[in-house]
C-alpha cells in the first residue's frame, strides 16, 4: 500500500507535503507533480483537473481496485483509479465508492466547492487516519506512524482507547491510541469544509443481511463457488501471483484449489507451523498441496520469532495484540525469501460464511431463549465451578469454561466474553486510572450497530458486528501489517465485495448451524479438497503463547511484573495485580497467556 500524506487548512487550500518537507520530517523522498506540489511517499495514482479560474479538483488514490478494468470498460475510458474517482464523483456524488472492490483510500479536493472528501474502503483492508490541529490544519495519512511524527501531532495516550485495547487487543475505530488522532471508520467517507465548521461523516456501505437469497443449498453452493472463482481470477488480472499462504483450514485451501485451476495456475504455497501439535497445521497443508500438485514450502516458527514483535508494533503505530500476526508475518517472510511479492490468503471466510464457534454459541443461546435468565445463570455458574482455571486455550475444558461464562451474562456481554482479553472485572483490579475502569465504549457501539443493522437473526446480528468492527480493525490489520513488515501484498478473494455481499445474503442455516460451520464452503470443499481437511476442528492461525510464557519466554512474563515501573511510566497498572497474573500463569493455576501477550505487546509498543 503506497503512503498517502497531506494537509489542508480550513478556509485555506490543500497541500500535499513537498519533497523537502517529507524528506526532512519523515526521512524519505516523495513523488512530485510540477515544481512544488507533491504526491505521496509511494506510487499513488493522482489526477488533476484544472479550469481557467484555477477552481479544479485534485484526487489522490492509494490502494488497489480489483474491478478497475471492469469499471474503466463500463465507463468507456482509459486511465488510473484517481481519474476514475473524479468521473464517478461527477456522476454519482459522494457515495460512488460503493462501486469499488478492493483495498483503497483516497482524497478528493474540490477547490470550487471548498471541500475535502476522504474515503476508506468498505471492509477496512486499507487504513486512513486524520487529525484536526489547533492551528486550523487537518492532516491525514494512511500511515499512523507518519501522522504521529508530524509537527503539532499529539503524543498523549488516550486512556479510553487503552482500555479498549486491553479488552480487545486492538483499538477500535474511530479512536486511535493517541488523543487528537482518529481513524476513518471502514465503509465511511468524511467531508471537511474549508469555510469552517465540523466535518461531516457518512456511511456509504453497510452489510445487507436482508433480503435473503431464495436458493436451495445446492444452488447456493454452486453460486458461491462461481463467485469465489471469479474473485480469484479478478485478483490474478490485477496482481499476478502464483503463490498461496496455506494453513490447514478450509478457506486458504479452497483458494489454492481454485488458483490451481485458473489460467495462471498456482505453483507454490507457504506454510508455517509450531512444535506444539495443537497449533501445527503443516501435515494437513502438505497433504492438500500434494493432492493439488502444488509445491509446499514449510518452516517452523521458533520462540525467537518474538524478536519481530517490537518492529511490528512500531509499524502499526499503536499497540496490537492478535498473536497470529507472528505466524502470518513468518509465512509472508518465507514467501518473500522465495521471491514472491503477492500471495493469496483465505482471510475473510469466517466472517462471510460463518466460521467462528461463537456463532454456534449464539445459535444455542437463541434456542435457550425460552429459559428464564436465572436458570441460564445457574447453569453457567455450575459449569464454571466444574471446569478448572488452568484449562489451556484450545482444550475442550477451556471451551466449556468460556461457554459457561457466556451463559451467566446477558447476550451482549456474553458475546463480548468470547473476544475480551481482560474483562471489566479484571480491568477494575488491574488499573489505577478510573477512566480505564469505565464501561467500554465499544459495547455501546456494538449495541448501536445491532439496533440499526439489517440482521434479524441473533447469530447474524453479531456476525454483522464482526464484519463492521473485528474484521477491519483486527483481521485486516493483521494482513496489512504483515505485508508492511515483509513487502508482500496479500490477495484476499473471500473479501471480494461480490463474494461478501452474496455470502451475507444467504440464509443463516446455509452458513452456520449448531452442528456445522461454513456449510457452503464445506460443500465446495467436498469436490475440491482432501477429506482430512473437512474433518478437522477449527484451529485458526494462532500461536502457543501460553506454553511459551511457561517455557522459553518465562523471563519475559516475569519481567512484565518485576520491571513494571520501567515500562509503565504513567503508572496505569497495579503492580500486585500484574504479579498475580504472572504467578498464576507460571504455576499453571490459570491460563493468562493472552493477557500476558497483550501486556507484552503494549510494553514493546511503548518502548518504540
Amino acid at each position: 500500500m503506497s503512503k498517502l500524506l497531506g494537509y489542508i487548512r480550513i478556509s485555506g487550500d490543500l497541500h500535499l507535503f513537498g519533497k523537502e518537507m517529507v524528506r526532512d520530517c519523515l526521512g524519505y523522498q516523495a513523488n512530485v507533480i510540477g515544481d512544488d506540489v507533491c504526491g505521496m511517499g509511494g506510487d499513488c495514482d493522482i489526477a488533476v483537473e484544472e479550469d481557467t479560474h484555477d477552481k479544479g479538483r485534485l484526487c489522490v488514490f492509494s490502494g488497489t481496485l480489483l474491478n478497475l478494468p471492469e469499471l474503466l470498460k463500463e465507463h468507456g475510458k482509459c486511465g488510473n483509479a484517481a481519474e476514475l474517482c473524479l468521473e464517478l464523483f461527477d456522476k454519482h456524488g459522494n457515495d460512488f465508492a460503493q462501486k469499488f472492490n478492493g483495498p483503497f483510500s483516497f482524497v478528493i479536493f474540490d477547490r470550487k466547492a471548498g471541500q475535502l472528501l476522504c474515503c476508506r474502503d468498505q471492509l477496512g483492508q486499507s487504513a486512513f487516519f486524520y487529525s484536526m490541529l489547533t492551528n486550523g490544519y487537518v492532516i491525514f495519512s494512511n500511515d499512523l506512524t507518519v501522522l504521529r511524527r508530524l509537527p503539532g501531532s499529539s503524543g498523549q495516550v488516550d486512556v479510553t482507547a487503552l482500555s479498549d485495547y486491553l479488552s480487545l487487543g486492538y483499538v477500535p475505530a474511530p479512536k486511535t491510541i493517541f488523543h487528537g488522532i482518529s481513524k476513518l471508520t471502514a465503509g465511511h467517507w468524511m467531508l471537511f469544509h474549508m469555510n469552517g465548521g465540523l466535518p461531516s461523516l457518512h456511511r456509504y456501505w453497510h452489510p445487507q443481511f436482508t433480503p435473503k437469497q431464495k436458493l436451495t443449498l445446492s444452488d447456493a453452493t454452486a453460486q458461491a463457488w462461481s463467485l469465489i472463482d471469479k474473485a480469484v481470477n479478478r485478483c490474478l488480472a490485477v496482481q499476478k501471483s502464483t503463490a498461496v499462504l496455506l494453513s490447514g483450514g478450509i478457506d486458504s485451501n479452497l483458494v489454492m484449489a481454485l488458483c490451481a485451476a485458473s489460467a495462471t495456475p498456482v505453483d507454490i504455497s507457504f506454510t508455517v507451523g509450531f512444535p506444539e501439535s495443537d497449533y501445527d497445521e503443516r501435515r494437513l497443508a502438505a497433504r492438500s498441496a500434494e493432492v493439488l500438485h502444488v509445491r509446499n514450502v514449510q518452516a517452523e516458527v521458533m520462540p525467537e520469532s518474538w524478536l519481530e514483535l517490537s518492529e511490528l508494533q512500531r509499524l502499526n503505530g499503536e499497540p496490537y495484540a492478535d498473536s497470529s500476526i507472528i505466524p502470518t508475518t513468518a509465512a509472508m517472510r518465507l514467501a518473500a525469501q522465495n521471491g514472491i511479492q503477492q500471495i493469496f490468503t483465505g482471510s475473510g471466510g469466517d466472517e462471510v460464511f460463518g466460521g467462528y464457534r461463537r456463532y454456534q454459541a449464539m445459535r444455542l443461546r437463541a434456542l435457550l431463549g425460552i429459559l428464564p435468565a436465572w436458570l441460564l445463570k445457574t447453569i453457567g455458574s455450575i459449569g464454571l465451578a466444574l471446569t478448572p482455571h488452568g484449562a489451556t486455550g484450545r482444550s475442550r475444558l477451556a471451551t466449556l469454561r468460556r461457554f459457561a461464562s457466556f451463559l451467566k451474562q446477558d447476550t451482549l456481554n456474553g458475546y463480548a466474553g468470547f473476544q475480551e482479553i481482560f474483562s471489566g472485572e479484571m480491568k477494575a483490579q488491574l488499573v489505577h486510572d478510573w477512566h480505564l475502569r469505565e464501561q467500554p465504549s465499544y459495547l455501546e457501539t456494538w449495541n448501536d450497530l445491532i439496533e440499526n443493522g439489517t440482521a434479524k437473526d441473533l447469530v447474524e446480528q453479531f456476525n454483522e458486528v464482526d464484519v463492521l468492527t473485528y474484521l477491519p480493525e483486527d483481521g485486516c490489520t493483521k494482513e496489512r501489517l504483515a505485508g508492511l513488515a515483509t513487502g508482500v501484498l496479500g490477495l484476499c478473494p473471500m473479501l471480494d465485495m461480490e463474494v461478501v455481499e452474496f455470502g451475507l445474503s444467504l440464509r443463516r442455516s446455509q452458513r452456520v448451524t449448531l452442528g456445522e460451520r461454513k456449510r457452503i464452503l464445506r460443500r465446495i470443499g467436498q469436490a475440491l479438497l482432501a477429506p482430512e481437511l473437512l474433518k478437522q476442528t477449527k484451529r485458526g492461525f494462532g500461536m502457543p503463547v501460553a506454553a511459551w510464557f511457561r517455557g522459553p519466554y518465562a523471563d519475559a512474563a516475569r519481567g512484565l511484573a518485576e520491571e513494571l515501573r520501567q515500562w509503565d511510566e504513567q503508572g496505569w497498572f497495579e503492580e500486585q495485580e500484574v504479579k498475580r497474573i504472572v504467578d498464576e500463569h507460571l504455576s499453571g493455576y490459570a491460563d493468562h497467556g493472552a493477557r500476558l501477550w497483550t501486556l507484552l505487546c503494549l510494553r514493546r509498543w511503548l518502548n518504540k
